[in-house]
């Protein structure tokens, strides 16, 4: 039998268990002793000992912008940046980028509008993009006051989302200026950092394979670009082109009647007014009703579906309005605008609920404006996306700003500040490197590489790998010693210093399928769609492996991971094992970030290497113990193994002869199963072997009933020609026959009370 794919296997470890807790505190007293004689530097290699360690008392998130100035790492430089333009397809006049650090920018003007300037684009007199508006203030413009454009930006290279694609963001904006259109969008999507188009579709229209949540200030109905809109009127308004709602988008398409459940107030949308809660406002109502900024927070929970969606006002005066909801999950309306509070302090987390505080002292709960429970997950072709932000003007425009952006790969909400139930927030490390790769060849000496897809997109697929011919170039990689490999990953913080004690998530997957796939103005992009390898297994010295399931378009998905901290010199190490076939060829994949020790702790940042089973080893038995019941013995195994369920002898414990206890007798024993861990999942490193009385072998001086009896010695034997016990997957190897020739047996652990197997 095969270890069963789609179950959990999890690595029970014999022996004491480290906390994850008392590890950091361990590495962090390596590093503050050594740096109390020597100095520290970064260094390309991972042999220098880690800069700086984490800090257990801040929550560290994928992405930290406190605005977009040189100040931000994320951005740098402005003087470094690179300006790009590209050929731009059918119904545009212009199309180019602006690359930061660690973000990017990109426009896009139609043909029946003047393209921008090289001025208006390039630092410091631009007019979009990486703006410092004055004032001490760094915004994001995404669009401005020029009609048929766009502007779109995102993190220049994807980030992994955990828990079956969660995550969390908050981010502070202001529409401004202008006639009112078109829209802000934040966008989760896997195929391009250069996704965005012009229009009423608020540079999200046609940007495929996505989520959106979009923030429209302008009414769309029929067709707009022969694309059907159907944008509902703001509340206590019957005609005109003004509009407030937030809304919940996908797969590139703002038609809300379109939507898998169509437009369900307070679930995938939330209409709003033209007066206080007005996303954009005309010069006379911002003369007459002043405000700062919105802060908006969008939270996706990838293990229940839960997603929920936030916003609140801030005045001028530092006080803040906060939409009123009623217990049907609806805005409560009051005449022709939707009710509110006025609270006099930014929101925190009270038991893990955003609240805040009237100037009379009174907690408020701030309640979503839109609350649902929908698969989100099933949207993304991988678990690593492009995060970020489209806007869009028509033939009315305005400024699209964004102020201040924080983005988690994990579910909870981000609620940044100092004070009580406000959260220290911390940029997560953001460069990782698999250090011990070699160029993968196979004992031939041949280059070895994967197979490639035959669709024109020159991609590779599955875990079956190619022999190449003596004069290619080989890819690196790692390659394994029989049916285990050690793979290790430096951690680097965004300054470039090693880290101690941060959590690293290692994975493995292979390339399932490469599609085109719609990045907006007609342009299509190739992406894959990656599978997480059931085939593969993870383990590390005291922790465990963490197995989960998830359902995808219908589908069990099946993926494995396990967290392990950085070590003092600011690596990572485990072990990954081969349960499949030989030769098998995927990717392994390292994330910065993980869940340690009950804390979650932010990133998203990843590297990838092929990694290369050629064949297999043969398995040996380390331990062995009696089971609680007296009647079975618990074996654990240096590699995963399986066995033939029509072949499972082979094994004999040897015990006194109650008829002679100067003598002693076999007793043969079946293999009952794997073992189960702490989860009561298979684990494939430990078998589980019972007494077999109905074997013509059982001793007929014994009863049938036999039970072990305690503190004797019952040692271990294995026939190989009477059991099937191999190395996992076609290619495995089987367990010898020990003893040999009158070697050693393997001792059974025998105490009057052991551990649960």
């Amino acid at each position: 039998m095969r270890v069963e794919r789609g179950k959990v296997l999890k690595r029970f470890e014999s022996g004491p268990r480290r906390s994850a807790k008392s590890w950091i505190s361990s590495c962090l007293a390596f590093v503050f002793c050594f740096t109390a004689v020597f100095p520290l530097w970064s260094t390309g290699t991972a042999s220098a000992a880690a800069n700086v360690a984490v800090d257990e008392t801040k929550n560290y998130i994928s992405l930290k912008n406190t605005d977009f100035s040189s100040n931000n790492p994320r951005v740098g430089n402005y003087a470094n940046f690179a300006y790009q333009t590209e050929t731009p397809p059918t119904g545009l006049t212009q199309l180019g980028k602006v690359i930061a650090k660690d973000l990017q920018y990109n426009y896009g003007v139609r043909t029946s509008t003047a393209p921008y300037s090289d001025s208006q684009i390039k630092s410091p007199n631009n007019i979009v993009g990486f703006k410092d508006a004055g004032n001490g203030l760094f915004p994001m413009r995404l669009a401005t006051n020029k009609p048929e454009s766009f502007g779109s930006m995102f993190n220049k290279e994807r980030v992994t989302l955990s828990n079956n694609r969660s995550f969390s963001t908050y981010f502070s904006f202001k529409m401004h200026g202008g006639t009112q259109a078109d829209g802000i969008v934040f966008v989760v999507q896997t195929a391009s950092n250069e996704a965005g188009a012009s229009g009423g579709g608020l540079g999200y229209s046609g940007v495929a394979k996505s989520i959106g949540v979009e923030y429209d200030t302008w009414y769309n109905k029929g067709l707009d670009n022969g694309t059907p809109r159907n944008d509902p009127r703001a509340i206590g308004t019957s005609s005109g082109n003004r509009a407030s709602h937030v809304a919940l988008v996908l797969d590139g398409n703002v038609d809300h009647d379109a939507q898998p459940k169509g437009a369900v107030d307070g679930k995938n949308i939330a209409n709003m007014d033209i007066k206080k809660l007005s996303l954009a406002q005309t010069p006379g109502e911002a003369a007459s009703d002043p405000y700062k900024l919105f802060h908006t927070w969008i939270d996706y929970d990838g293990l229940t579906k839960k997603f929920n969606v936030y916003l609140i006002r801030e005045n001028n005066n530092g006080t803040y309005l906060v939409p009123q909801v009623g217990t049907d999950g609806k805005l409560v309306i009051a005449g022709n605008e939707v009710a509110t509070q006025e609270v006099t302090e930014f929101p925190y987390l009270e038991n893990g609920q955003l609240v805040s505080r009237t100037s009379g002292g009174s907690v408020i709960p701030v309640k979503p404006i839109m609350s649902d429970t929908q698969d989100l997950s099933s949207m993304l072709l991988q678990d690593d996306a492009y995060i970020g932000f489209t806007a869009a003007t028509g033939g009315s425009y305005q400024d699209h700003d964004i102020y201040s952006w924080q983005f988690n790969n994990y579910s909870g909400l981000i609620v940044p500040g100092t004070n009580q139930g406000q959260q220290e927030v911390e940029q997560a490390p953001t460069h990782i490197q698999i250090v011990n790769t070699v160029p993968l060849r196979n004992a031939s000496g041949l280059p070895v590489f994967f197979q490639k897809d035959t669709n024109g997109s020159n991609g590779v697929l599955g875990v079956k790998p190619v022999t190449g011919a003596a004069g290619d170039t080989p890819m690196d990689g790692i390659k394994a010693g029989g049916s285990t490999a050690e793979i290790q990953a430096e951690v680097r913080t965004i300054d470039g210093d090693l880290i101690a004690g941060y959590p690293v998530t290692f994975s493995m997957y292979y390339v399932l399928a490469n599609t085109q796939v719609d990045i907006g103005s007609g342009r299509k992009v190739w992406s894959e769609t990656l599978a997480d390898d059931s085939d593969m297994y993870l383990t590390a010295d005291g922790y465990e492996v963490r197995t989960q399931r998830y359902d995808r378009n219908g589908q069990e998905v099946l993926v494995r991971e396990i967290t392990v901290p950085s070590d003092a010199n600011g690596v990572a190490s485990v072990n990954l094992w081969n349960l499949g076939d030989y030769p098998h060829l995927s990717y392994a994949k390292a994330r910065i970030g993980g869940e340690l020790n009950g804390k979650v702790y932010g990133g998203g940042n990843f590297d990838t290497t092929p990694v290369y089973f050629e064949s297999g080893s043969a398995p040996v038995v380390t331990n062995a113990k009696v089971g609680d019941d007296r009647k079975t013995i618990v074996t654990t195994l240096d590699m995963p193994v399986t066995y033939d369920p029509h072949d499972t002898g082979g094994f004999y414990i040897e015990v006194p002869d109650p008829a002679d206890p100067s003598a002693t007798v076999k007793i043969p024993l079946v293999v009952k199963g794997h073992a189960k861990d702490s989860q009561d999942e298979d684990d494939p490193f430990r078998l589980v072997l019972e007494i077999d009385a109905d074997s013509p072998d059982y001793p007929p001086s014994l009863p049938v009933d036999y039970v072990i009896p305690p503190n004797v010695q019952t040692p271990l034997n294995y026939d190989k020609d009477k059991g099937s016990v191999t190395g996992t997957g076609t290619g495995g190897l089987p367990l010898e026959s020990f003893p040999v020739n009158g070697g050693v047996t393997v001792p059974v652990e025998n105490r009057l009370c052991s551990r649960k197997s």
